[in-house]
């Protein structure tokens, strides 16, 4: 049932954004599957986390967050976020040693390629927070 749910998620997050990236002429750099399930597994062990699902769709990764507590707040959701952003990019930068790991203020060498959709919430229905990064920014927009 959560996959479902977090698969939602995912979709409305891909429909409601589509046409938002830009186009990228870099070769993108594959993203092994050891590396989304270890990002996953670490966000997991969050007490805050019930489930979170990592789905790459073209030059896009879409993250997906569900929160145990509907009452969470915006400051802790986008924490949850940015935390399970750099988990996968810290991945990548374990797996490819040119890629830059993430620091204080960048998400990583993997979000120069790859932009950003990411949806904490509830549940499907719940859908609490947006955000999205395109190729050539640094920052989430919420």
């Amino acid at each position: 049932m959560k996959k479902i749910i977090l698969g939602l998620i995912g979709v409305i997050l891909i429909l409601s954004l589509v046409g938002c990236g830009e186009s990228e002429e870099k070769k993108l750099p594959a993203i092994p599957q050891t590396a989304i399930d270890t990002a996953m597994q670490e966000m997991k062990k969050n007490s805050e986390v019930s489930d979170g699902y990592i789905k790459i769709n073209g030059n896009e990764i879409v993250f997906a967050i569900t929160v145990k507590n509907a009452s969470i707040s915006e400051d802790k959701a986008k924490g949850l976020a940015d935390s399970f952003i750099r988990l996968l990019g810290s991945q990548m930068s374990i797996n490819n040693k040119d890629m830059a790991s993430p620091t204080k203020d960048n998400l990583g060498g993997l979000y120069d390629y790859y932009g950003i959709h990411v949806g904490i919430g509830a549940s499907a229905d719940n859908i609490m927070y947006q955000g999205t990064k395109v190729v050539g920014v640094d920052k989430l927009t919420w």
